[in-house]
């Protein structure tokens, strides 16, 4: 499903030039559980103080710690805090990633865990629901602000970025629309997006994605493609995540294409990913 696919992005990224210290899951930090249990917050917006003046990504990395903490203190998420652990040390080899990369993981080691517990709460306020978009909200943030960065835009600009588009999807996850008549064409076109990436991958690259159990489904009829069942899914919230998220990745695959050198490890990890 879509949060499972998420996770195997890391499997296919080539570079490594920013060296993360490891961090041990069931010591403090990622997913550790602490002594007295309490409610879940509803909280995860953050305070204007904080925003543009602020490097995005240590905010990033403050607010998954943050999310975790919630997790791991909340009674009946033990064993989502313990899926969360195992996660971030079966991922410790991902922290020789670039900090904007391995912070995508960290995200994963979230929504994975979080995803389908969230999906069967029964409304989009839900505190899972609620705490996944929060952190697929970093994940979001990071693949726009990653696009300047493939541009060749400065440190700033990319950091200025990543602000500006976390402040547009703290607004759009607060306030999710019903899906409109006009919702098959939606999925259906960008659906035909995804695949036009797939026949570029293949037209252009060596890698084949034989191993992938996805990648033929929808090449003949879009309507059977996973990315159209997922966009047209029946759960609101789980249609509306696929929606945003694609025009992240969208962004993202684009952006590398402005330098050649970019452009195959970015089209071929996000084919992954998805």
């Amino acid at each position: 499903m879509y949060f499972h696919a998420k996770i195997l992005f890391l499997f296919v990224i080539c570079i490594a030039s920013v060296t993360i210290p490891a961090v041990d899951a069931r010591k403090g930090g990622k997913g550790s559980k602490k002594s007295g249990k309490k409610s879940p917050k509803r909280s995860g917006k953050t305070s204007p103080k904080r925003r543009k003046n602020r490097d995005f990504l240590t905010f990033a990395e403050e607010t998954l710690d943050e999310i975790n903490n919630e997790i791991c203190n909340t009674e009946g998420l033990d064993s989502i805090c313990d899926s969360i652990a195992d996660l971030v040390l079966a991922g410790d080899k991902y922290n020789v990633l670039p900090r904007y990369y391995y912070l995508n993981y960290l995200v994963m080691t979230i929504a994975y865990p979080i995803g389908p517990a969230s999906l069967a709460e029964p409304n989009d306020d839900s505190y899972l629901g609620m705490t996944v978009r929060r952190a697929l909200r970093i994940h979001r943030s990071l693949g726009r602000g990653n696009s300047l960065r493939l541009q060749g835009y400065p440190e700033d600009d990319v950091n200025a970025a990543y602000w500006d588009h976390f402040t547009l999807l703290e607004l759009e996850d607060a306030n999710i629309k019903p899906v409109g008549n006009g919702i098959t064409t939606y999925c259906a076109y960008i659906a035909r997006e995804y695949e036009t990436l797939k026949d570029f991958a293949l037209n252009n690259y060596s890698e084949t994605f034989e191993f992938s159990t996805t990648f033929e489904a929808g090449r003949d009829n879009i309507e059977s493609s996973y990315f159209y069942q997922l966009c047209m899914s029946p759960n609101l919230a789980s249609s509306y995540l696929v929606r945003n998220d694609w025009e992240q990745h969208r962004s993202e695959v684009i952006g590398s294409m402005m330098k050649t050198e970019n452009t195959e490890r970015t089209v071929i990890h996000t084919l992954w990913h998805w």
